[in-house]
């Protein structure tokens, strides 16, 4: 799971290297609760939730919850 903060333009705020990114999981898990703390860039104005899979797979994502604190 990866979050890329986009500017007003929808370009990257950061390098998608530096993106805030969760756990990566390797074979089959079971449903497993990912939680991180994302700090948005001060010019960002909206966010991508993204999911990446290498090589064949699938994976879910269910309930997505995003959370504004401050």
């Amino acid at each position: 799971l990866q979050l890329a903060w986009l500017d007003g333009w929808g370009g990257l705020v950061l390098d998608v290297t530096c993106a805030p990114t969760g756990t990566m999981f390797t074979s089959s898990t079971d449903w497993t609760q990912e939680r991180f703390d994302a700090p948005a860039p001060e010019i960002a104005t909206a966010v991508e939730v993204r999911l990446l899979i290498s090589g064949r797979g699938r994976a879910w994502m269910r309930n997505l919850e995003l959370t504004h604190i401050g």
